[in-house]
């Protein structure tokens, strides 16, 4: 799967890409059940949002899209957490850094 979205523009072989996977407790070749398509996923998804219900009041449950077994690659969520929380801190650090830029600059700029 990865090569068919990366080809050959990534700055890593897809070997070391596979062995810093497993070196954190990743599969790289798995196999999970998803939906067929990603249409069929996002209309699903939305008639669950959008609950709707018969002429007797009776809810009306969406039918689950056909499911496929794919190749996947799993990836701990642990690992993916520690990454969303570091990129979230050192946007909060840029985005600190940047307003007390502007504060100096516009207190420079007033005398």
């Amino acid at each position: 799967m990865m090569s068919r979205y990366f080809k050959n523009n990534l700055p890593y072989s897809q070997k070391m890409i596979r062995q810093q996977i497993e070196k954190v407790g990743g599969k790289t070749y798995s196999k999970q059940k998803f939906h067929c398509d990603r249409d069929s996923s996002i209309t699903y998804q939305r008639l669950k949002v959008n609950v709707r219900a018969d002429l007797d009041g009776e809810i009306i449950l969406p039918k689950s899209p056909e499911m496929v077994t794919r190749s996947c690659v799993e990836i701990p969520i642990e690992l993916l957490k520690e990454r969303l929380l570091g990129f979230e801190s050192g946007f909060e650090r840029d985005l600190r850094d940047e307003d007390s830029s502007v504060t100096a600059s516009s207190t420079v700029n007033s005398g």
